[in-house]
């Protein structure tokens, strides 16, 4: 990308207020959710690991974190609204 690591993780940090970290991870957790949704033969460990979290506790800690609910929640109330529209 021609530019220094430091300067990658800056310019992303500028971007969108999160560390590269914290960003990767955001995106994974929204494929997770989209995947939630799309996806209901798949389990909620088997989207984890789709996701790259090795850890389904962590990944549920963390979807929770951000989208207030628990991964099968989520599932359950989205998909709902999903079949709905």
């Amino acid at each position: 990308m021609c530019m220094s690591r430091t300067d990658l993780h800056r310019k992303i940090k500028d971007a969108t207020g999160l560390s590269t970290t914290a960003y990767v991870r955001q995106m994974r957790l929204e494929c997770a959710a989209k995947l939630l949704l799309t996806c209901p033969e798949c389990s909620i460990e088997q989207i984890a690991q789709k996701t790259g979290f090795n850890d389904s506790s962590y990944f549920t800690r963390r979807f929770k974190e951000v989208f207030g609910v628990c991964p099968s929640a989520y599932r359950q109330c989205y998909g709902n609204l999903e079949h709905m529209s």
